[in-house]
């Protein structure tokens, strides 16, 4: 904090400039004025109470973003998080709300990081969005239609891949088997990437298994 008195008369006032230390030295110009030089000391702690303010103030959050979605709306993010503007920063929520992130199981990375403004401290979210699905393709069916296959998945072509989804998938997939009488059918799946990485296919290996098929435990 650096400034200067300057007194005309009996009034007079002090102008500083608050300057914060970081690589953006942000400078905030502040400044008390009195009548009277008697109130000298009242101005002083006035000056200082609204340094101590703007000093909490730049330890609150301005404001929450979200960087790297491509195909998924920011809002995916934010309305899994608590941290909003105005609250101060909690090294533990943040860690906590990372966490949450992470378990939507759409993204292959994910940060935080706490940034100045002029407006103030900013915390970003950064995400690495896994492929987006652009083709879905079944192999190895014969009496059962892919249609019937890929309606009972809530995976979808143009959504983001999302591990926990598709395991959830392929039990439906299994009960589509059973509903039709293969009891032992089996799918696998692979991944197949393109696009560096940004875009991915869905291959879906079926083996029905013969109808009516089933396994008896031998008892004795």
């Amino acid at each position: 904090v650096y400034g200067s008195y300057s007194q005309v008369g009996s009034a007079f006032s002090i102008d500083a400039r608050y300057v914060e230390v970081g690589p953006e030295g942000l400078v905030r110009p502040m400044f008390v004025e009195k009548d009277d030089a008697i109130e000298l000391l009242p101005a002083v702690d006035e000056l200082a109470t609204r340094i101590n303010n703007e000093v909490k103030r730049r330890e609150l959050i301005a404001g929450v973003e979200v960087r790297g979605t491509r195909v998924l709306d920011p809002d995916v993010v934010l309305m899994r998080i608590n941290t909003r503007k105005g609250d101060p920063i909690d090294v533990n929520a943040i860690d906590a709300e990372l966490k949450k992130i992470w378990d939507l199981g759409y993204f292959s990375d994910v940060s935080a990081a706490i940034e100045p403004k002029p407006d103030g401290l900013y915390l970003v979210y950064t995400v690495q969005e896994k492929p987006r699905i652009e083709s879905s393709v079944v192999e190895g069916n014969d009496d059962i239609e892919a249609d019937d296959i890929t309606a009972a998945m809530n995976t979808r072509t143009g959504a983001v891949l999302n591990e926990k989804i598709l395991a959830e998938d392929l039990l439906k997939i299994r009960e589509v088997f059973r509903k039709e009488g293969y009891y032992l059918g089996t799918v696998e799946h692979r991944i197949d990437t393109r696009q560096g990485g940004s875009s991915a296919a869905l291959v879906l290996t079926v083996n029905e298994g013969k109808v009516g098929s089933t396994t008896l435990a031998q008892v004795g």
